[in-house]
């Protein structure tokens, strides 16, 4: 059964409109007035952990090494950047004797304690969309998840800013923190409204992704919340665990890059510098023994 949210309809897997459009005034013409729904997307992952995000690393790299053909021209995610980087830098990542030790301390996950359950988030992603938008998108994009991304992108029409405007990540009852703050599957209401009321950005509970949660920012959360509860744990949320780790990866593999860039810049800096120095050396001794270079045969 495909999640009902009350007061929106299903337009893609994740994504829901308005039932109703509500109209706006062009900025750059006052007399045109444009229609505009208001959409919320649903996803859900899995936080990894320092050991999941080497290991992806690692898997990755050792295949794109091993198999280089097969990525030829791929642009996104972490075989993009690999696509990007100098060979050396590659070779050191495959190969480097202390990659290891960098991936981990630069992951910016920590591992889990013995026993302890990851920890998931349902991804609550909200914005506007003009009429004719979301369906045009559905009818040119079939991939779910670029579809996804395409209808969310930040985009202008009009002078109006469309597409996704704020997005909070909740974490979702794994049995391991304080119940008081759950009902059920997700956060309460009174600890969400709490959180909106004092402006909080991140927490044990609620994360902002980016945005500012509005003032029916709650109203919004409590209609998702009360759909989840009612009609399902989240089964059929899109789970977008393996782009959140790429993520990571792609994080780790950009701080390697630039700490090479750094160290490269560093060594021609100390290089540029030590030749300076011995033009100097070289034109202080010449000041100081001028009868020598009188006297050398020409």
């Amino acid at each position: 059964m495909l999640l009902e949210l009350v007061g929106y309809e299903p337009v893609s897997e994740g994504v829901f409109k308005g039932a109703r459009p509500f109209k706006l005034r062009s900025r750059e013409d006052h007399n045109r007035v444009i229609a505009i729904r208001e959409i919320i997307g649903l996803q859900k992952f899995r936080a990894p952990d320092e050991d999941e995000v080497v290991a992806y690393v690692r898997a990755t790299i050792d295949d794109y090494c091993n198999n280089p053909e097969k990525y030829e021209g791929n642009s996104s995610g972490l075989i993009g950047l690999l696509n990007t980087l100098d060979d050396n830098v590659v070779d050191e990542l495959f190969e480097g004797s202390e990659t290891e030790e960098f991936l981990r301390r630069n992951t910016v996950r920590a591992k889990r304690a013995e026993g302890e359950l990851p920890h998931e988030f349902l991804v609550l992603t909200v914005g506007h969309s003009r009429e004719g938008f979301l369906e045009r998108v559905i009818d040119n994009v079939e991939n779910s998840l670029e579809r996804f991304n395409e209808i969310f992108g930040r985009h202008f029409s009009d002078g109006v800013k469309l597409g996704a405007y704020w997005s909070v990540h909740f974490r979702v009852n794994d049995l391991s923190l304080d119940q008081s703050l759950y009902e059920g599957v997700l956060p309460s209401r009174k600890e969400i409204k709490k959180l909106i009321a004092h402006e909080v950005t991140s927490s044990r509970t609620m994360e902002v992704a980016y945005g500012e949660i509005p003032s029916r920012g709650l109203q919004i959360y409590e209609t998702v919340a009360d759909a989840i509860s009612e009609q399902m744990h989240l089964d059929e949320v899109a789970d977008i665990s393996e782009v959140i780790l790429d993520n990571f990866g792609v994080r780790v593999v950009t701080c390697f890059k630039e700490e090479k860039e750094n160290l490269k810049k560093a060594k021609k800096l100390k290089e540029k510098e030590s030749q300076e120095a011995k033009k100097e050396q070289s034109s202080l001794f010449t000041m100081q023994h001028p009868a020598i270079f009188r006297n050398m045969p020409n």
